[in-house]
């Protein structure tokens, strides 16, 4: 059961809404109006880390040195589902029981933009590589499970897999060169949790954006994002316009998109003059 209520883009993508009735909240699904059934977070992780443990025993790999558990998820843009899982683990010291079964993650967007036939592929999305890589547009991808079992089937196609017990297969050895370990996850966690301080500062020159349209609060949240991934922070921002060299200081923020930069510097500029104009004292 999530503490705070998914924003609209979150029950878009993952089909489920909070609903409150009195003084309980209820985990809705958005297609069918079913209430589903909830558990707390620890319990939720125990159950995980239990149901891992089951599936490498059976796959033959428990207390192997070299086997272990690979666990996949699919992201286009930011990777951030490992760290936040181990983050999540950390706080309940579940940690050092999930490394022992798991021994890396692997990002199939990565596996798939580079062992994929790239004459077809023309995007990374689940929708679009049912499409491209299964030849089926009528496949479920809206549950977890529905998604999962997406993952396995063009993870399968793409590595040449197939003929398992399930009807496919994925060939871990072409997975190899993607694994990211525990700890690479763990530094990255640490990395993120750098970042998301330095946004933090920042929120006073973002904020009048941020109460705007949503495609106007995106645009702000990416502008942000991309200054705190460039190692700025609001004191940083400050003291360079105060010197001057506030143009110079944001060259090192890089966007692939056009515009993003002139908007960026303007947001900054506007938000540090009219701090230092203050209301006219008349005489």
């Amino acid at each position: 059961m999530p503490h705070r209520n998914p924003n609209p883009g979150a029950r878009l993508s993952f089909g489920i809404k909070v609903v409150s009735i009195g003084r309980y909240r209820m985990l809705k699904n958005v297609e069918t109006g079913q209430v589903l059934k909830t558990k707390s977070e620890i319990s939720a992780l125990q159950a995980f880390i239990a149901w891992l443990g089951a599936a490498a025993a059976a796959g033959g790999v428990e207390g192997s040195a070299a086997g272990g558990v690979l666990l996949v998820s699919h992201e286009q843009e930011r990777q951030v589902l490992a760290p936040l899982l181990i983050q999540a683990l950390q706080k309940y010291h579940l940690l050092e029981s999930f490394t022992k079964i798991v021994r890396g993650f692997v990002t199939a967007t990565d596996v798939i933009a580079a062992l994929g036939d790239k004459t077809r592929i023309s995007s990374l999305s689940l929708r679009s590589l049912c499409k491209t890589v299964l030849a089926n547009t009528s496949l479920p991808t809206t549950s977890a499970t529905d998604r999962c079992m997406r993952t396995m089937e063009i993870l399968s196609a793409v590595t040449g897999g197939g003929g398992g017990e399930a009807g496919l297969a994925v060939q871990a050895v072409k997975l190899a060169p993607f694994v990211k370990t525990v700890a690479a996850e763990q530094q990255l966690l640490n990395t993120l949790q750098i970042i998301l301080a330095k946004q933090n500062t920042l929120r006073p020159i973002f904020l009048p954006h941020l109460n705007q349209s949503r495609q106007r609060r995106a645009r702000a949240l990416c502008i942000r994002r991309h200054i705190a991934e460039a190692g700025l922070d609001f004191h940083a921002l400050q003291n360079a316009f105060t010197s001057g060299s506030l143009p110079t200081v944001l060259e090192k923020v890089k966007f692939a998109e056009a515009g993003y930069s002139e908007e960026m510097l303007r947001i900054v500029s506007d938000h540090f003059t009219a701090q230092n104009t203050g209301p006219v004292a008349l005489t």
